[in-house]
């Protein structure tokens, strides 16, 4: 159902050519029905609903302790994220201002 390769131009060129050559001996209803059975929208659903279970959990951050946790993401990421969330930060304050 899968090739895998190390993250590295070569070897993805021979895992791609590998499942090339796999292609013709692979039967699209067997795959099918092998993927019906490991897909399960009743799983999924519960998954997502633990994703939004914890996200409602999660404290609420004020601005400076949320850019101090985006300035750890990079030199020059962490800065342009800090400057754009500064920059909704303030857009949103501005249209919150101009609704009342």
């Amino acid at each position: 159902m899968i090739v895998l390769a190390e993250p590295d131009p070569s070897d993805m060129v021979r895992a791609i050519q590998r499942a090339i050559t796999m292609l013709p001996k692979i039967d699209p209803q067997v795959m099918h029905n092998r993927m019906r059975e490991l897909y399960s929208w009743h799983d999924v659903a519960k998954r997502t609903e633990i994703v939004y279970d914890r996200a409602l959990k999660c404290s609420d951050q004020n601005l400076l302790e949320r850019l101090s946790r985006y300035l750890s993401c990079g030199a020059w990421a962490g800065k342009i994220f800090c400057l754009v969330m500064i920059f909704n930060f303030l857009l949103w304050h501005l249209l919150e201002l101009w609704q009342v």
